[in-house]
Parts: C-alpha cells; sequence; structure tokens
C-alpha cells in the first residue's frame, strides 16, 4: 500500500466496483489524506476493514488470506490428441518451419518462432481456440476430454476445484 498512493488504490477499485468507496474527493477526504498525510492508524484500520474483501495481491505462504483452499496441488496428467487436432498441428509447424525458412531479418524469425509456439499452445488445447470457431464439442480435444472426466470425478466426490488457463477464449469455452 505504501508503494502506491491511495487515490490510486480508489482507481483500481472503482474501475472493478464503481462506487464502493464513494467519489475520489470523498475517498481523499475519508481516506487519503487520514493515512497519507496523518498517519492516522484508526483509518488505517477502518480502510483495511472496508477493503478487506478485495485482495489485488496475495502471498501463497500467507494462510489467513484465503483459509479454506488446501495447499496447491500438482498431479501431471497425460493426454493424446485427437486426429483433428494432430493433422492441424502437423500442418501449422510444417506451415511455420517453411514461413521461418524462408525469412532471413533474425528479430522477424523469433517473432514467428514466438507465433508458431502459441498456436501450437492453442491448437493443444482445443482446435476451435486455434480457429477462432468450429466445433466446440469437448470430443474434438484429447485435453479437454480429459479436463472434463477430472472434474467428472472431483464434482462425484463433493471437491473443490480452481482453474486457471491462460487463454481467456479457452475458459470460455470450457465454461460452454
Amino acid at each position: 500500500m505504501e508503494q502506491n498512493r491511495l487515490s490510486e488504490y480508489w482507481s483500481i477499485l472503482d474501475f472493478a466496483n464503481r462506487g464502493y468507496l464513494g467519489s475520489l474527493s470523498q475517498f481523499v477526504r475519508e481516506y487519503a489524506t487520514p493515512i497519507q498525510i496523518q498517519r492516522d492508524q484508526h483509518v488505517v484500520q477502518r480502510f483495511k476493514r472496508v477493503t478487506a474483501p478485495f485482495l489485488l495481491r496475495r502471498l501463497k505462504s500467507d494462510k489467513a488470506i484465503i483459509s479454506d483452499l488446501p495447499d496447491k496441488s500438482e498431479q501431471d496428467q497425460f493426454c493424446t490428441l485427437t486426429k483433428v487436432q494432430t493433422a492441424l498441428y502437423e500442418s501449422v509447424v510444417q506451415e511455420g518451419l517453411r514461413t521461418i525458412a524462408g525469412e532471413s531479418d533474425t528479430f522477424r524469425r523469433q517473432g514467428l518462432v514466438l507465433q508458431m509456439m502459441l498456436a501450437l499452445k492453442q491448437i493443444c488445447n482445443h482446435p476451435a481456440l486455434y480457429l477462432k470457431g468450429g466445433q466446440v464439442d469437448a470430443a474434438a480435444s484429447g485435453k479437454a476430454e480429459r479436463f472434463l472426466e477430472l472434474l467428472e470425478d472431483i464434482h462425484a466426490s463433493h471437491e473443490k476445484v480452481l482453474v486457471f488457463t491462460q487463454f481467456r477464449e479457452m475458459g470460455d469455452l470450457l465454461c460452454r
């Protein structure tokens, strides 16, 4: 908190939850000035209580922040690409290598390699992610099928799950 001015905190929170901390002038009068200039500890405590539900950063080691989550558990899960994924993957690799080989500028070549890697990651998640449409069925992706199998097991045992994905569009696809 001390690294940033409180008005920046107000701006972020107002964007996410408009009006929660009042107008900017009201916030400066009730919180920013007493905390930053007067160093009023009572106002600091009130500010902490009011903003406690909204965490902008948390440390994994701080159990008080989110006590209902167990320690992080990782298990590698292996799945096979579907035939459609395999064909699309191979096509992108071959076309990408041809394009990269034909480029003499080193900087552009590096950009093309990164672009190809991104495309391959998307294909491995789900062909519709790379194609920006098409069949959204889980059966089109070995990874999506395995993910749904894991979710069924978690649901059957009445456990909780927190899912992260590199691509927002993949999250949308999984929701469908």
